[in-house]
């Protein structure tokens, strides 16, 4: 049976102890018994468990193939084609090949979601730029007197949430 104390002088390169047989008494003094070239492979072994927990971070943020986002919310050079999701219509733009990898409606369905998803968090954003905008108006006007307060806060009220109406829109959309 190995023990815990067993098991991290194996992970350390330290062989384990045994019960009843002769103790290992300095493993400095082994090393060198060993030789230099020993010592090096030991030194080695002791940092592959890292080598392999950085090499495996590594490879799982390097993209692969086609895994990548397989569309964009705006045209570009990659994603020229245009579609809409069948939900809430919104736009999208696809590569050629994306109606032969997402033939099948449930992961087409699932794709689309995603599209919906990350365009009512692009949406979130631009509205909480548009309210904290027309924040600043108000406190703007909020500093002045008379007709030029009145003047700024009519200006702050009439301002285009064109953002913020999409916004709800799609939520309401989702919600229904």
């Amino acid at each position: 049976d190995l023990s815990p104390e067993d098991i991290f002088n194996m992970f350390f390169g330290m062989p384990p102890r045994g019960h009843g047989g002769p103790q290992r008494r300095h493993p400095h003094h082994q090393q060198h018994a060993r030789g230099g070239q020993q010592e090096v492979n030991v030194n080695l072994m002791q940092l592959a468990p890292f080598a392999l927990l950085f090499l495996f971070s590594l490879v799982s943020t390097l993209p692969f193939g086609n895994d990548a986002t397989p569309y964009s919310l705006q045209v570009s050079d990659v994603h020229g084609l245009e579609r809409s999701t069948e939900i809430l219509g919104v736009r999208y733009w696809v590569d050629p090949t994306f109606d032969l990898r997402y033939s099948d409606s449930a992961t087409l369905r699932k794709v689309e979601d995603k599209v919906e998803t990350d365009n009512l968090q692009k949406v979130r954003r631009r509205c909480n730029a548009e309210r904290l905008s027309k924040q600043k108006v108000i406190e703007a006007a909020n500093s002045n007197q008379g007709a030029e307060k009145s003047r700024m806060l009519e200006a702050a009220d009439s301002m285009d949430m064109q953002w913020c109406d999409e916004k709800d829109r799609l939520e309401a959309a989702r919600a229904g």
